[in-house]
């Protein structure tokens, strides 16, 4: 993640190569990054990275949190039964956060969220969150943007994990 820079050319043969395949494949790889959104294919130009902008980024953190905010109360329905594995998600995460390990706390974050999400138990909402997962780790934070991501992100796991409990 993040070696491709927003507006990037992506020239088949170096890929191809890099990745020890055929085009064949790797056009349809293309195919299926530009149905997500994450690249544009044009004719005779070939495939560019998409670039998000920051009001579009912005969108995709409303909807991500829209979605999150519904699972945390499905989780909580569920008679609390995650709130062991969030607390346990969130003291990794703070350990991570306190080493300024920016990485480890993204990645645990995101398991935070596929185990909050598979508490929704909802094919259609799964599948729209992991869309805008896939748009949202595309978009680069700069350095302080990451440190108050974490941050709040913490927070706000560590809050959805007591209330899930709570409610047990």
């Amino acid at each position: 993640m993040g070696r491709l820079k927003p507006g990037q050319r992506l020239v088949e043969d170096t890929l191809a190569k890099q990745c020890q395949v055929s085009r064949v494949p790797l056009r349809e790889a293309f195919r299926i990054l530009a149905s997500d959104g994450l690249v544009t294919l044009s004719p005779y130009r070939g495939a560019r990275v998409n670039s998000l902008s920051a009001a579009e980024f912005s969108e995709l953190l409303q909807l991500s949190n829209a979605l999150e905010n519904f699972a945390a109360g499905k989780a909580a329905e569920s008679g609390g039964h995650l709130a062991e594995e969030m607390e346990a998600l969130v003291a990794r995460m703070r350990e991570a956060q306190e080493r300024k390990d920016f990485p480890a706390v993204r990645s645990l974050a995101q398991d935070f969220r596929k185990l909050l999400i598979s508490a929704v138990n909802n094919k259609l909402i799964e599948d729209l969150y992991k869309q805008t997962q896939l748009k949202i780790t595309s978009y680069q934070l700069s350095p302080r943007e990451q440190l108050e991501n974490s941050e709040r992100t913490v927070r706000e796991f560590a809050d959805i994990a007591r209330y899930s409990k709570r409610e047990t």
